[in-house]
């Protein structure tokens, strides 16, 4: 991951230098390999770099154009960059890096906002277009990357992490939010638009931004599809899936970096290792924790190693103490936001582990959330199946049981129910995935 930052001033006054240094200073952590920053007329651009592809000075951020009219501050990959290179060269547009990073700036100045509907991949970009005064902000299509943002009317203001901008100590960050404290409490999750400090926005997945003489504007460039079951038989579908997941992977693996998989012993993982070391000329390196005093049926690294001698990988496994409130401090420093998953303890362990030999690593994370593994998953799909047709008194009495703390234990297979009433009431499947503002929106008008 890289760190991405910066501050615009709104009547175009002179921005501090020694405030960019100290925001992006913030953000060191992200991005050990190089730091730059731009600073001009009004405009301040930060960004730390973890270098993965053309290590070179040439990849410096923030990064300009030829006559240095576009800036862009640039974190993530666009995996099909490649493709939108070779399509801008085709316009006679010449390159002087072999970097994602430029292919976005170039595809900026080819085809303007639209240019992100493009990019396949995650990130989080800023590009400062001086000759017009304008700055457009984009974050990918599920949000993996980061954009938080504060905005006084004065001036406007992003990081890539939340703590960054208490660099800037507005008198907003002494208070919570309380309609975000609420969601958190609620659901263990805050929406994709909102921050727990009151003051304090995210750009949501899938959005980009336009800052102007006229204002921010905020707009959605893509939406993910719903659709009907495929109508294929099981083995058509099989082997479209194959296609898929073969290419999702393969482009993952491009890297001028140390690269690996973290291998859990699981579908998921091992799904994933698989893939990539059919798709590597060279063995890929994997990665396995065990605990310390675990019992035998909790230890997954037999069940990695199978998968590890089967297709080849370099192996390391690594043995820690279980995760235990020790590592909170720690942790918290990176997350920022309060994070409700206690998959976050071993993961930072295996990541923390792992880095000492690589830079990137690919895993199985998401596999559940795309393939209704997990139960609150499977309940938001069922609901979903249910709330066309249910008449709406059903449905205002479904919103009063989910207010009955004690559900769970005085219904049969009360915790399974419970979660779908939950599910049904907060929006089924589409309610889980949609990235949209209306999340806020619909909250309040409850």
């Amino acid at each position: 991951m890289c760190g991405i930052c910066g501050i615009i001033d709104r009547a175009g006054k002179p921005i501090s230098e020694h405030a960019i240094l100290r925001l992006n200073s913030s953000i060191e952590h992200r991005g050990p390999d190089d730091a730059g920053i731009y600073v001009e007329n009004g405009v301040g651009l930060g960004n730390r770099r973890l270098a993965i592809l053309d290590l070179s000075p040439r990849g410096h951020m923030p990064m300009h154009n030829d006559d240095q009219s576009i800036w862009i501050t640039y974190n993530g990959e666009v995996y099909n960059y490649r493709k939108i290179r070779v399509e801008l060269e085709s316009k006679g547009i010449r390159f002087r890096s072999e970097c994602d990073t430029e292919v976005v700036l170039r595809a900026y100045e080819a085809w303007g906002d639209d240019c992100v509907e493009r990019f396949h991949g995650m990130f989080a970009f800023a590009i400062w277009d001086a000759k017009r005064r304008r700055l457009f902000a984009a974050r990918d299509r599920l949000g993996v990357k980061p954009f938080f943002y504060i905005d006084d009317d004065e001036r406007f203001a992003f990081c890539s992490e939340l703590k960054g901008l208490y660099e800037l100590q507005p008198p907003s960050f002494e208070q919570l939010d309380p309609l975000s404290l609420d969601f958190y409490l609620g659901f263990g999750y805050l929406p994709p638009d909102r921050a727990l400090i009151e003051g304090v926005q995210k750009l949501p997945p899938a959005h980009f931004l336009v800052l102007d003489a006229e204002g921010i504007h905020i707009s959605r460039y893509w939406k993910i599809e719903m659709r009907a079951s495929n109508t294929g038989s099981l083995e058509e579908n099989l082997e479209e899936l194959d296609v898929v997941l073969r290419s999702a992977v393969d482009k993952r693996l491009r890297s001028d970096v140390p690269l690996g998989c973290f291998l859990s012993g699981g579908i998921d993982s091992g799904l994933v290792t698989a893939l990539a070391a059919q798709a590597s000329d060279e063995p890929i390196n994997t990665f396995s924790v065990g605990f310390k005093d675990a019992r035998p049926e909790d230890d997954e690294r037999p069940l990695a190693r199978i998968v590890s001698e089967r297709f080849g990988t370099r192996h390391e496994e690594f043995e820690v103490a279980p995760a235990s409130y020790d590592l909170l401090p720690e942790i918290t420093q990176h997350i920022g936001e309060p994070f409700a998953d206690i998959g976050v303890l071993p993961m930072y362990q295996i990541s923390k582990a792992a880095r000492q030999h690589i830079a990137v690593s690919l895993s199985g994370d998401g596999g559940d959330e795309s393939f209704v593994g997990y139960p609150n998953i499977t309940s938001a799909v069922a609901a979903e199946n249910v709330r066309s047709w249910l008449p709406q008194p059903i449905t205002q009495a479904i919103e009063t049981i989910t207010g009955i703390p004690a559900l769970g234990r005085v219904l049969p297979r009360g915790a399974q129910a419970h979660r779908f009433l939950r599910q049904y009431v907060n929006g089924g499947v589409v309610g889980q995935f949609d990235a949209s503002n209306s999340w806020s929106e619909s909250w309040r008008a409850r």
